[in-house]
């Protein structure tokens, strides 16, 4: 598209400039004047160093005026770009802060399945230091393959939708843990991630066993009592009348 026409005017002549875009690929200007005053004569030699001179330093006042204003839209441009660049920013460590200092094991995942982020709570979950799961890929983790967890991964990666597992297993660094990871996708700097949630059963499990143990043992000699016999005598039966 080629560039405007430029007008410029003084106080006898008017002059227009065209501009066009050479072959090379350069601007081309053409001046010639469109309207003059009875009193001009170009056969004067002055009158036409005049008009010459004339529209030479208007051109030059317009090319200027024009520079400013493109030197102001790129100012403010720029301006913006800084105002949401620092917007954004603030609104990432925001939501680490919150994350770091956050009760709840939070883990952050890239698609390609490296760490990205791990808060204390996570770390102390898996019986690690916050380097140790940083290093981490769920690709590569053979608990995370075995649990399930790393399918459930996958499909909501694939299907940008949130996932929750009932995990109960040992860490890959030897800790057992019974937990229920909720798995949310979410788009960080134009990149998927992944936002693991974890909610830790692992006492609450330990608990239900011990009453288990006291209510199917005597507390005294750990042996099974009466009702551990009875429970599983109802068992046997079910099952010899469910086979006939």
């Amino acid at each position: 598209e080629p560039p405007p026409v430029i007008i410029y005017v003084n106080n006898r002549r008017t002059i227009e400039v065209v501009q066009d875009n050479s072959k090379a690929g350069r601007v081309v200007r053409l001046a010639h004047l469109c309207e003059c005053g009875a009193e001009l004569d170009l056969s004067n030699p002055e009158q036409t160093t005049e008009l010459l001179r004339s529209s030479a330093l208007q051109m030059s006042a317009s090319i200027l005026a024009l520079r400013a204003q493109e030197a102001d839209a790129l100012q403010k441009a720029r301006d913006e770009t800084e105002i949401a660049n620092f917007k954004l920013n603030s609104f990432l460590k925001f939501t680490e802060a919150i994350i770091s200092n956050s009760p709840l094991p939070i883990g952050v995942y890239s698609a390609d399945g490296q760490c990205v982020e791990a808060n204390e709570a996570y770390a102390k979950l898996a019986g690690a230091s916050r380097a140790a799961l940083l290093a981490q890929n769920f690709h590569h983790n053979e608990v995370w393959r075995k649990s399930g967890l790393l399918r459930e991964c996958l499909i909501a990666l694939e299907q940008n939708i949130p996932r929750e597992i009932d995990v109960e297993t040992t860490t890959s660094f030897g800790l057992y843990v019974a937990t229920v990871c909720r798995i949310s996708p979410i788009q960080i700097n134009g990149a998927m991630h992944l936002i693991i949630q974890i909610i830790d059963l692992t006492e609450r499990k330990r608990i239900e066993e011990e009453l288990r143990q006291m209510a199917f043992h005597d507390t005294l000699t750990r042996l099974p009592n009466r009702r551990l016999f009875m429970d599983r005598l109802q068992q046997a039966l079910f099952r010899a009348k469910r086979n006939n």
